[in-house]
This record gives C-alpha cells, sequence and structure tokens, in this order.
C-alpha cells in the first residue's frame, strides 16, 4: 500500500529543510549542468568542487563546506593538474578526491558512490563529468524520455537519500529543429 498521509497534517509542523550546497544553485538532491561541448562546463564543475571543498563562496555564492568527489571521466591526471594550477595557487583542499574511471549506472556505480560517501567524513557534492559516460544502456523497450527518467531517478534517490548533491554535466543534444533547451538535454 501506498504510505500516504493527509495534506491537512502538514499545517503548523516544522520540518527540516535540506541544506543547499551552493546557495541558490545547487540544493541536495540531483542537478544537471548542461550546455554545448567545448564551452567551459568541467572548468566551472572543477571550481565548484575546489570552493566546495574548501568552504569558499562560487560565483559569490556560500558554500557548505565538505568532501567532493569529482568524477572527470572525459579526461586524465595531467589535464586536472593544468586546471588546478590555473585556477588555485598551491595545493587543492584535501576533501577533494578526483577518479578518472567508474562503472556505469547499470554496473556498480551507486555501490562505488555508496562506498566513497560512508569512507569520508562530510559528503557533500559529488560532480560526474560526464553524464553519458556513466549511464549505461536503454533497457529493453525504453525510449530516451524512459530510460532518463530512471537514470536521474536512481541518482536522485542516492543524493536525498545521503543528504548530499549529485551534478551531472551532461552535452547538449544537436537540434537541427528549434531551441527548446529542455528538448536538447535529453
Amino acid at each position: 500500500p501506498l504510505k500516504a498521509y493527509a495534506a491537512a497534517s502538514l499545517y503548523g509542523q516544522r520540518l527540516p529543510q535540506l541544506p543547499l550546497i551552493v546557495q541558490g544553485m545547487v540544493p541536495v538532491g540531483l542537478t544537471v549542468f548542461a550546455g554545448a561541448p567545448k564551452r567551459g562546463k568541467s572548468w566551472m564543475a572543477l571550481r565548484m568542487a575546489l570552493d566546495v571543498a574548501a568552504g569558499k563562496p562560487f560565483l559569490g555564492n556560500a558554500t557548505l563546506r565538505g568532501d567532493v568527489l569529482y568524477l572527470d571521466l572525459e579526461s586524465r591526471q595531467y589535464r586536472v593538474q593544468a586546471r588546478l594550477s590555473q585556477l588555485i595557487p598551491g595545493p587543492a583542499p584535501e576533501g577533494l578526491s578526483i577518479a578518472h574511471d567508474s562503472e556505469s549506472l547499470d554496473g556498480d556505480l551507486l555501490w562505488q558512490l555508496e562506498k566513497w560517501s560512508s569512507e569520508v567524513t562530510r559528503p557533500r557534492l559529488i560532480i560526474i563529468d560526464t553524464l553519458g559516460r556513466v549511464k549505461g544502456k536503454r533497457e529493453h523497450g525504453e525510449n530516451a524520455y524512459e530510460s532518463d527518467t530512471r537514470i536521474f531517478g536512481q541518482l536522485q534517490k542516492f543524493a536525498q537519500e545521503h543528504k548530499l548533491a549529485v551534478m551531472c554535466v551532461h552535452h547538449l543534444r544537436k537540434a537541427k529543429d528549434g531551441d527548446d533547451w529542455y528538448e536538447r538535454i535529453s
């Protein structure tokens, strides 16, 4: 049976609000950061990872300091090293971990994220750069919308259960007809 409740029971209750990892931008839960290829999404994601790990403002917005996992699945250490040297003086914050290989969502990715979040002190943010690298295969008979809904649902549930943010960097699909941003994300 459904676990339903009467809407009237909410009246007057003080319910805890989930924190914002980046004020006004990134809440606990799932965020999709989509844009055209080669527009600086990975640079911005790395900057956000640095700022959350250090507890510094990101683009002028306060952050909730904590451990960050950046799955940089489209590059290697040499590129991250070069970018870090351009973004910050000195070493990166202790709370930032970077990986270049992971399982997919139809494999053991959620288990890997679970393990990481249980091994750090304050898991706050997981950045997956890019979503296309972890999506996995569509299930038999699924269309793109159904596949995206299933995949995003898994990540959203994980993020909410662990009270952290998962941000997926994603490339917009090249649309030949129209300029509907939401349609181009799928």
